[in-house]
């Protein structure tokens, strides 16, 4: 067993336990030559004799290995023993200084729909990331969904626990027969039906964590665990929908109601068919949000802080993407004039995507990875999204003057 203080590798010295689970521990750690904080998470020796579970370790760090995006998780080493030795498998991942979106929640009961949507589209984003590569995560809640500190207070979630996902390429099932994989509370009701899963039994997740977050509870009858599983199993093959998260929160706003609603669709071909598309109208949705808290525009948009944005998928090219931010900043405008409301904006955005660097724009040129080929036809309804993903991996750090 690893002890703090214990050096693992000839490189990282422990330095105290910060979790436990039944498949192993995690270990707050530093690189001895730099005293980087890291994560060391051990897998359990009697785990490690397990055929199904030293799979699920492995194909955990091959999915890690690949993903590289801002919502998922870091790691930077592993070690796989060889046949008959005894030391324990183990990852090396960033050290996260935060806390699960579990502990919030039992904390705060619920969230009002501006932060739940915040985290969400973060949740979104890293889906989007791991459903490039063909990898459904299958274990999603909020135990999972880590919300890290930064010292400016905003949201920035991480991703975690990818030992439960499988790629789609995969033939090759690693659970038993008759097992059901993910939450109870938030699996796909084609979990507990044995039918195959894919990116939409993800989108169920996500839309009953929203539910979760927004109403403070979730659509079941039973509570205690036991009896839930059994509730699960009978809603599932049942075709009546779940109850709206609004029956339980009257005042939520009905455009977070009706995501939510479509998200948790029984029929995977009701529901969103691919991540970005919830996540686009979620954006929609924070805009409006934080438009509504804050009396007008958004605050960042008053002085020259950058601005988060998200290079959408169906956009050709970046004069597309502007032109489609600014033809949308027309239609709000114009539907404020309406009202009544008068509305005062510069807006200051480069002709070309040439422009990229120069005056009113800030990116990380190191960090831009373009797509080999991008969906041809620009649809008005896809595009609602401001998505990311044009850029795979990273995201654009643009400041934009309003």
């Amino acid at each position: 067993m690893p002890s703090e203080g214990q050096i693992i590798g000839g490189q990282y010295k422990l330095i105290t336990l910060i979790g436990k689970g039944g498949m192993g521990s995690v270990y707050k750690a530093e690189k001895v030559t730099t005293h980087e904080p890291l994560a060391i998470k051990f897998m359990k020796v009697d785990y490690a004799e397990d055929e199904n579970s030293l799979e699920r370790f492995k194909r955990e760090i091959e999915i890690l290995k690949n993903i590289r995006h801002p919502n998922v998780v870091f790691i930077f080493d592993w070690f796989w023993p060889p046949p008959g030795d005894v030391e324990m498998p183990y990852i090396v991942m960033e050290h996260l200084d935060g806390e699960p979106l579990v502990e919030l929640l039992k904390r705060e009961g619920k969230l009002d729909p501006g932060r739940a949507v915040t985290i969400m589209v973060q949740v979104l984003d890293a889906l989007v990331a791991a459903h490039e590569k063909g990898v459904v995560h299958r274990d999603l809640g909020p135990q999972n969904v880590f919300l890290v500190k930064n010292p400016d207070d905003k949201i920035r979630v991480k991703l975690l626990d990818f030992g439960l996902a499988k790629p789609q390429s995969s033939t090759r099932e690693i659970t038993k027969v008759g097992t059901v994989i993910g939450r109870v509370t938030y699996a796909a009701p084609e979990h507990f039906l044995a039918k195959p899963t894919d990116e939409r039994s993800d989108i169920f997740s996500c839309g009953m964590m929203m539910m979760r977050m927004v109403t403070g509870r979730l659509p079941y009858k039973e509570t205690r665990i036991e009896r839930l599983w059994i509730e699960r199993r009978k809603d599932s093959g049942d075709p009546a929908e779940y109850p709206p998260a609004r029956s339980f929160f009257p005042d939520l706003p009905k455009f977070v109601d009706d995501i939510i609603t479509r998200a948790i669709r029984k029929n995977p071909d009701e529901r969103y068919q691919h991540a970005y598309e919830m996540q686009g109208e979620l954006m929609e949705v924070e805009v409006e949000l934080e438009s509504r808290d804050g009396g007008g525009e958004l605050e960042s948009m008053d002085g020259d802080e950058p601005t988060e944005v998200y290079m959408p998928r169906h956009a050709e090219n970046m004069d597309e993407f502007f032109r489609q931010l600014e033809k949308k900043k027309e239609k709000k405008e114009k539907e404020k004039e309406k009202e009544g409301e008068t509305v005062e904006t510069k807006r200051r955005l480069p002709a070309a995507a040439g422009k990229l660097g120069e005056e009113g724009m800030d990116v990380d040129v190191k960090s831009i990875d373009v797509h080999g080929s991008v969906e041809s036809e620009v649809r008005t309804a896809a595009f609602r999204p401001f998505l990311s993903r044009l850029f795979a991996d990273r995201r654009l750090l643009i400041p934009v003057l309003l």
